[in-house]
C-alpha cells in the first residue's frame, strides 16, 4: 500500500496523458492557470492530451497515469512483468504497464492491502505525497 487513503483526488492539471505537440497546444488549457505548466511538461514528453486534442486540465488522473508521470520524470526503465505482482495486475493498460511495473518495483508506488493496484482508479493528494516522497531521493541525486 501507499500507506495513505484520503477522500480527495488530485486535479491532473499538471499530470494528464496523450498526445500535443508545442505548435499544437491542447486548445483547451488556453487561459488555464496551469497553462505553462502543462505546456512545458508536454514539451519535455512527461505528459501528452487525449486522442481528441484535449488535455482536459481539471479531470482527476489514475494511479496508472501517476505511475507513468513520475516514470518518465525519473527515467526509469519500463518493466511490464511486474505488474504481476498486483491482483489486478491486467487491468493496468499496455501504455502504462512499464512504468507502473517499474515505480512499483522502484517502491516508489504500491499497491493496497488487498493486493490491487486499482490502475483506473483516481490518484488521491495523499498518495501523490507519498509517491512525491519516495521519488524525491533520486530527483534530488539526479538518477
Amino acid at each position: 500500500s501507499d500507506g495513505f487513503h484520503t477522500a480527495y483526488d488530485v486535479s491532473d492539471a499538471p499530470f494528464r496523458m496523450g498526445v500535443a505537440g508545442d505548435a499544437g497546444l491542447p486548445p483547451d488549457i488556453a487561459g488555464h492557470w496551469a497553462r505553462d505548466a502543462i505546456a512545458e511538461l508536454i514539451n519535455a514528453g512527461v505528459v501528452r492530451g487525449y486522442e481528441d486534442g484535449t488535455f482536459r486540465p481539471n479531470a482527476t488522473i489514475s494511479r496508472q497515469e501517476a505511475a507513468v508521470i513520475i516514470g518518465r520524470v525519473l527515467g526509469l526503465a519500463e518493466q511490464a512483468d511486474e505488474v504481476r505482482r498486483f491482483r489486478d495486475g491486467q487491468s493496468v493498460g499496455a501504455w502504462a504497464a512499464g512504468y507502473v511495473g517499474a515505480a512499483a518495483r522502484a517502491g516508489i508506488i504500491g499497491g493496497y492491502p488487498d493486493g490491487g493496484f486499482r490502475p483506473a482508479g483516481p490518484i488521491t493528494r495523499a498518495e501523490t505525497a507519498a509517491i512525491i516522497a519516495r521519488a524525491l531521493p533520486a530527483l534530488r541525486s539526479g538518477s
